[in-house]
């Protein structure tokens, strides 16, 4: 793939958008011209498909030389704003409208998404709304050309979320990582540990450094006078760490706090011990099957069965939990038919949370080292029946977000009974502050009254964090000053 563009720093944006239509070649070469006509903006794009130094398209059956040209006129808005960063943002949108709608063009495709590329679709919707004055839905479908099933999914999901937004204070959710697993699975590109091959010592100085990290963080709450909304308690599989050690970690988490998750993830790191520790501080877990077919499981590397799974999730009932299972569309040699069969199953379980992952070819991860390309022809058809039937058993969509390199270029979707996960909508949606604990955790100060988010980032490495804890506490710190 080769883009050039007159556009400073466009060429990243613009290839998300060419590899987002799967049927296009690796000789796929795009040339943008970006041009300023008074109140006008032109954008003018060369489209053309490399092959041995000339440029091919299928033509019944017979190969020609081809170069398409496309040209596009629209009204130069960015002209009336003062500030530069504005300024920037429009002119990039109409770019990536525009490079959007020549690429429909030359393939005679669309997305359901439209011209979005972002990962927050229902921020970019609550944005629109509340920070530019415009109708959100119109946007979406009439200038984005997102499609009408997508523009009134996000429609719904903003809807379900605003009672569940923060009104004054200083709210805040804290995050605690726990970077271990028992194997790593096939789609997984977390910085996670594997903890057959790891030293247990350096489990060990992890949990030790952990604690002060969590006790750092508390005081800070105090000291800066922020309102806890959530605790989310992440990996990784923070139920990897023994009994012991999440025992360890766990006391130092008691706050006084609505929505306590502990993310238990994989059946096979779950026991009672555990479940009877964690139930002193949290009020929600998640206990995830991604599939219930046992040829799948042995496939993407999870070291339990589906029986495994109805086995814990029956154990984690005994308690005053809140359960959430994930389950992912699309994976290795799966069809609609075996989805829909798991997703049955954890229907029939009636769990309150049920989050549906469509695969993405995560960067780090072994399914991306072994293909550049996600297809999937039945992805479209396991998302509509996940819709379908969740609807039909009383599950609400409350929160979305998309990834680079999904199958279909869909998205991920939470749904909820009665109870959503506040986590989940203020970590998405970009509400509140957010102080994160453990390696690579990537703390956000936000700013409620100009809405700007300032970051600050643990390192990703185990050892590195450990080693240069003391520091960065202080870094952190300053970034809540």
């Amino acid at each position: 793939m080769q883009i050039t563009t007159n556009y400073l720093n466009m060429e990243h944006d613009l290839g998300d958008i060419v590899r987002s239509f799967s049927q296009l070649s690796d000789s796929i070469v795009v040339n943008h011209t970006y041009l300023v006509d008074g109140n006008n903006l032109i954008n003018i794009f060369t489209i053309s498909e490399g092959f041995d130094g000339g440029f091919k398209i299928q033509v019944s059956g017979n190969t020609e030389t081809v170069q398409k040209k496309y040209q596009y006129f629209s009204e130069n808005i960015s002209a009336y704003e003062s500030d530069n960063v504005v300024k920037v943002r429009l002119q990039k949108r109409e770019i990536k409208l525009t490079m959007y709608r020549a690429l429909c063009e030359f393939t005679q495709s669309s997305h359901l998404w439209g011209s979005l590329m972002g990962i927050r679709p229902v921020k970019l919707f609550k944005s629109i709304f509340e920070l530019e004055g415009k109708n959100g839905y119109e946007f979406f479908r009439d200038y984005s050309l997102v499609s009408k099933e997508k523009t009134d999914l996000v429609q719904s999901i903003y809807d379900l979320q605003k009672p569940f937004y923060p009104t004054g204070g200083k709210p805040l959710d804290l995050y605690i990582g726990i970077p271990f697993c028992q194997s790593r699975c096939y789609y997984c590109s977390f910085i996670s540990a594997d903890l057959r091959v790891t030293n247990q010592s350096l489990v060990e100085e992890y949990v030790d450094s952990l604690v002060l990290d969590i006790r750092n963080a508390k005081r800070m709450i105090i000291d800066h006078g922020y309102d806890l909304r959530t605790v989310y308690m992440g990996g990784g599989t923070p139920t990897a760490l023994t009994a012991p050690q999440l025992s360890r970690v766990l006391k130092e988490c008691e706050f006084d706090v609505n929505e306590f998750t502990v993310e238990a993830g994989r059946p096979d790191t779950i026991d009672k011990e555990k479940l009877d520790l964690i139930s002193k501080v949290a009020n929600r877990i998640s206990v995830n099957p991604q599939t219930l077919k046992n040829e799948t499981l042995q496939k993407i590397g999870r070291n339990h069965s589906a029986d495994d799974f109805f086995r814990i999730y029956d154990m984690a009932t005994k308690y005053n939990f809140d359960i959430n299972c994930d389950l992912i569309a699309g994976l290795v040699d799966e069809t609609a038919d075996d989805f829909e069969n798991s997703l049955g199953g954890i229907v029939a379980l009636n769990p309150e949370n049920i989050t549906v992952h469509t695969l993405a070819l995560k960067a780090g991860s072994k399914l991306r080292e072994n293909t550049d390309r996600n297809i999937n022809a039945e992805i479209g058809e396991m998302l509509n029946r996940s819709y379908s039937i969740l609807g039909d058993s009383g599950y609400n969509p409350y929160y979305l977000y998309r990834q680079k390199y999904m199958a279909g270029n869909l998205e991920n979707t939470g749904f909820c009974k009665t109870k959503p996960c506040v986590y989940n909508i203020d970590i998405m949606e970009e509400n509140t502050s957010n102080i994160a604990c453990g390696s690579y955790g990537i703390s956000k100060h936000f700013y409620t009254e100009n809405r700007k988010i300032t970051r600050f980032a643990y390192p990703k490495d185990v050892r590195t964090y450990i080693d240069k804890l003391e520091s960065n506490l202080s870094a952190r710190e300053d970034l809540f000053k």
